[in-house]
């Protein structure tokens, strides 16, 4: 039976069943309108209409409770009303059909405030089974005291409720027998009846505690940890209320000062921790329960979350209308073995689930990174937003008339997650670089010293002293890196030098016994490979240059004065013979990833941040310094072009598929400690007007984009954006760039919503930014600042430049590097046409003034290979060819390879002959048909013969295979000089560019 209170206050509520509330809401938290208790309903499973009696309602009558908020029953819930029911899916109808008349009212609860709410106020359920501490939050460190209050949700239950809080040094699931026997914690058993505490490996000692807990005030508590004691007491009371003694050889008596968590679990439990307040709490879960539940924020127009989360593969968030009812309920379900995010509805616990919305996404969750989401509930609409540093993306919307009454959410997780809510990860959340001790430097890694300790598939640890108490082969202490198994604590570790590499125990759920599970800790990406452009960061021991020349210790003066060569931006730098003087005050042990000179040894390093990579001095007297083999951890150099500096002078023409599909591109700040912005400038076939899209404007805080007519006159902001971050430091950012006639959009890799979109007439232009469109033609790209950044695009994309200028403003790594031993590139092919003067330089250091070089004289007959040093440019060799080289309008290919030594050479006339001989009568007919499609194309839709040759013929085709059209053969050609993929009647536009496309497939030849 429901008691009846008082009504206390007519604004808020009391208890969380709210059975005294007397207030005057008169909508549900679906924002629905309360129907009369005055009046007879029928709810669902009723077999005809009824009412509560006058009795039950703190107003003293139905009449006078009107058509408010109240719980008459008593539901656990809250207080509730009665709604007009909506059925939403067919499996309502059904299960009615036996019914003579459907129910037309169902229960909605109310959002009532409480009356003397706390800070940080959290739900507990009781979980599933046996109490088992699945869900930990961290104290802060150093703290001696640990303060909290308690209440009840539901009074009703003041005699058979028993609270549990846990505290551990180990955030694993635990129950209170398991924290004795580990010796890793302690757990509080409170009620109104008997309290008492398990710890110290002794049977809890209870004592009697009536009128502890309260279902209409809070009731403030202090725990003590100090010495080898703990103790719990009222605020009020000095005394002691529980008191007990902890093992001090334990993993709790050592490290309790510095590392303590909390876990609360208990039915109708309602907690407040004031340490919230002053920081951003960490909850970590390893169990798919839910058993802390918070209240959504409410804002004017809706109810929302926002969250942080790192999980190794999945993730879940449960979403009730009250923490005390367990239908119906929403289930966030976030990553999984199939990478698919799902929101599921369950109407009751023997209803069948229903899928509202799926998506896919593969890099959803990270472990090593925390992820930024929030969860939006409007009316019936229920969104998830993931925000990235490019901007903020919805995951998945639904729609459902249950969202409306959802109020409260809960985290769990199959696996361990770490999660924030409602605020974000502090910096002592932050997650450890991976760089020693907090990765692996090999797959059998013995002296692995990290404090990682989960399994590769997200199982907790279990503490090693329990795994060694109970396996005879872990009892030498000595076995562990860290000193002792009580020191190794439950991080992964292979004190047995297993070949897989450190493993730890866990608790096997099927058997309920501990078994082995390998960790594979992050690999220590410094030691294989670079993420920084520069390559400083590379922290492994190749000390041998892409030439095979042994590297020179660092601290050695022979044969190079190496000191530390540190290159400034200027660069002061004097050559005497071939050894290179370094003034003494850089020596700077902080240039190197071991902040160590010494521990550099002969290792290739980078300490000038040369934008080449790692390099070191070398033990040949002729070479003082080479470039090593240390590739990006994540990009092929092959693709990766360096910009800085002026982009005038270089024109890259515009795919078709750029206009359409978009231009993929990915962007890293080359060096971390010189940030800079790049611009893309979009251009016509002729005239000087131009868009520029700026990315990472403004100290990367902004995009930009301006339009511009040249001549000096000042440019027109078009739009701007704030997008922080967008270029990345240390890794790369993926996007792609759609520039279509009178547009320009940029989005994200792996997203078709855009971050960044203008449209010619989307938007009311002033008279200043009011300006003729045009066809893109051209686009070039460069940072702002003339520092640089790494442009990587797909390898499979040729992109064809035409170049008006002597500053070298691009550079191209010749991907020197494979996964097969010796199997480098020895290979370098350019395709060209032109007049004029053709300068290929090849350096190994960019920014030192030296550079072997091939220069192509002004007549196209000679070849020079030139060497810039000190003593100025000088040529090393000529070569004179018969007839010219490069031409105007026809391609010539140059292959620079040495076969032998894997070196580059120059080819002999001979074979300079057999690439380009005269042409066969079938190239000449292909050049001819080339020819007449280029004048078609020009002609326009309009004319006849443009309709006849390249338009689609109307009606049905005979039998057969059909006839290669004009427009398939035009391809076919361009793909055999490797020009496929683009719109051949775009290109025939451009005469010069079509003229030279015809010259070459009559005359080219390739082996």
């Amino acid at each position: 039976m429901s008691c009846v209170f008082k009504p206390l206050s007519t604004g808020c509520r009391l208890t969380g069943s709210g059975v005294e509330y007397a207030g005057k809401v008169h909508r549900s938290a679906g924002e629905r309108d309360c129907l009369s208790w005055n009046s007879r309903h029928r709810e669902k499973g009723m077999k005809e209409a009824s009412r509560f009696p006058h009795s039950v309602f703190p107003d003293g009558s139905r009449r006078k409770a009107g058509h408010r908020c109240r719980n008459p029953d008593g539901d656990p819930g809250g207080p509730w009303c009665y709604v007009r029911r909506e059925f939403e899916d067919e499996g309502d109808k059904e299960n009615e059909e036996e019914e003579d008349e459907p129910a037309k009212v169902e229960r909605d609860y109310c959002s009532i405030p409480f009356c003397n709410e706390q800070d940080c106020v959290v739900y507990t359920t009781g979980g599933e089974g046996p109490v088992v501490h699945s869900h930990w939050t961290p104290f802060q460190k150093g703290n001696a005291t640990i303060s909290f209050a308690m209440k009840l949700w539901n009074p009703e239950e003041w005699n058979r409720v028993r609270l549990h809080l846990a505290l551990s040094v180990l955030s694993i699931p635990s129950s209170g027998s398991q924290l004795q026997e580990w010796q890793t914690g302690v757990e509080f058993v409170l009620s109104n009846t008997n309290s008492g505490i398990v710890a110290g490996g002794k049977s809890p000692a209870l004592v009697s505690t009536p009128g502890l807990v309260w279902g209409t005030r809070w009731t403030k508590m202090w725990i003590r940890v100090e010495g080898g004691n703990i103790s719990m007491g009222k605020e009020e009371d000095t005394t002691p209320l529980i008191s007990g003694e902890y093992n001090n050889t334990g993993l709790f008596r050592l490290n309790s000062k510095t590392s303590l968590y909390y876990s609360i679990v208990g039915e109708s439990g309602m907690w407040s921790f004031p340490s919230c307040i002053s920081d951003c709490e960490v909850q970590t879960t390893t169990r798919l329960e839910f058993v802390r539940f918070w209240q959504l924020m409410k804002t004017t127009t809706a109810r929302e979350a926002m969250f942080f989360v790192r999980a190794v593969h999945s993730a879940s968030l449960e979403l009730r209308a009250s923490p005390a009812i367990k239908y119906p309920r929403i289930r966030l379900m976030m990553g999984g073995r199939k990478n698919k995010t799902e929101l599921i509805l369950q109407r009751s616990a023997n209803s069948s689930q229903i899928v509202l919305g799926t998506v896919r996404a593969d890099t959803l969750l990270s472990y090593w990174d925390w992820r930024e989401f929030s969860i939006s509930l409007f009316g019936d609409t229920l969104a998830v937003f993931w925000t990235r540093t490019i901007g903020t993306q919805t995951l998945i919307e639904v729609g459902h008339e249950v969202i409306r009454s959802m109020q409260w959410i809960s985290p769990g997780s199959r696996s361990t997650a770490h999660w924030t809510l409602l605020c974000a990860p502090t910096e002592a959340a932050k997650v450890p670089a991976a760089l020693p001790p907090q990765c692996s430097t090999s797959e059998a890694d013995a002296k692995y010293m990290g404090s990682q300790w989960i399994t590769m598939t997200g199982q907790p640890c279990l503490p090693w002293v329990y795994a060694a108490s109970s396996m005879s082969f872990l009892r030498n202490d000595e076995m562990f890196e860290d000193g002792s198994a009580v020191a190794a604590l439950n991080y992964c570790r292979n004190p047995t030098k297993d070949p897989q590499g450190p493993f730890c125990f866990i608790q096997d759920e099927a058997t309920n016994l501990a078994r082995t599970e390998y960790c594979h800790p992050r690999k220590c990406r410094a030691s294989e490979c670079h993420t920084a452009g520069t390559g400083n960061d590379y922290m492994g021991e190749l000390n041998v240059t892409r030439s095979k020349r042994i590297c020179q210790r660092w601290t050695e003066n022979t044969p190079h004065v190496s000191c530390i060569y540190l290159i400034n931006l200027i660069g002061n730098i004097s050559f005497m013979k071939n050894k290179i003087k370094v003034a003494k005050t850089d020596r700077n042990d902080t240039l190197y990833p071991e902040r160590s000179v010494e521990k550099a040894r002969n290792y290739c390093r980078n300490p000038s941040h040369n934008i080449a990579g790692s390099w070191c001095y070398t033990l040949d007297p002729k070479v003082p310094q080479d470039v090593c083999d240390v590739r990006d951890c994540e990009k092929p150099e092959e693709c990766t072009i360096l910009t800085r500096g002026v982009g005038e002078g270089r024109l890259v023409y515009i795919r078709n598929k750029w206009r359409k599909e978009g231009l993929k591109f990915w962007l890293k700040e080359w060096d971390p400690d010189l940030p800079d912005g790049i611009m893309f400038v979009i251009r016509p076939l002729s005239g000087d007007n131009y868009y520029k899209l700026i990315i990472g404007a403004e100290e990367n805080e902004k995009v930009l984009l301006f339009y511009g007519v040249g001549g000096g006159k000042k440019e027109v902001l078009l739009k701007q954006k704030t997008l922080p971050h967008l270029i990345p430091i240390g890794k790369w950012g993926g996007f792609w760039l759609r520039i279509p006639t009178g547009g320009i959009s940029l989005g994200y890799e792996g997203l078709e919503n855009h971050l960044f979109d203008w449209e010619h007439g989307s938007e009311s232009l002033t008279k200043e930014q009011r300006h003729e469109i045009f066809k893109p033609m051209f686009i070039t790209y460069t940072s702002v600042k003339g520092n640089t950044i790494g442009v990587n695009f797909p390898c499979d994309e040729c992109h064809t430049e035409k170049t008006t200028t002597n500053h070298i403003t691009k550079m191209f790594p010749l991907g020197l590097w494979s996964k097969e031993p010796g199997g480098h590139y020895n290979s370098l092919t350019l395709h060209m046409r032109g007049t004029g003067l053709a300068t290929i330089p090849l350096t190994k250091l960019p920014g030192l003034g030296n550079y072997y070089g091939l220069i192509i004289g002004k007549g196209g007959n000679r070849l020079y290979y030139v060497k810039n040093d000190e003593k100025g440019l000088r040529s090393l060799k000529r070569v004179d060819i018969a007839g010219p080289m490069i031409h105007k309008d026809e391609w010539t290919v140059f292959h620079i390879r040495d076969e032998v030594t894997g070196g580059w050479r120059k080819l002999h006339n001979e074979e300079l002959h057999n690439l380009y001989s005269s042409p066969s009568i079938i190239r000449m007919i292909k050049s001819r048909r080339m020819r007449w499609a280029g004048h078609i194309a020009r002609m326009g839709e309009k004319r006849n013969a443009y309709r006849i040759l390249v338009g689609k013929p109307e009606g049905k085709r005979p039998l057969g295979r059909p006839r290669h059209r004009l427009a398939d053969n035009i391809k076919m050609d361009l793909r055999e000089i490797r020009w496929e993929g683009m719109d051949w009647i775009e290109l025939a536009q451009e005469r010069d560019q079509w003229r030279a496309l015809v010259n070459t497939v009559m005359n080219l030849q390739v082996p």
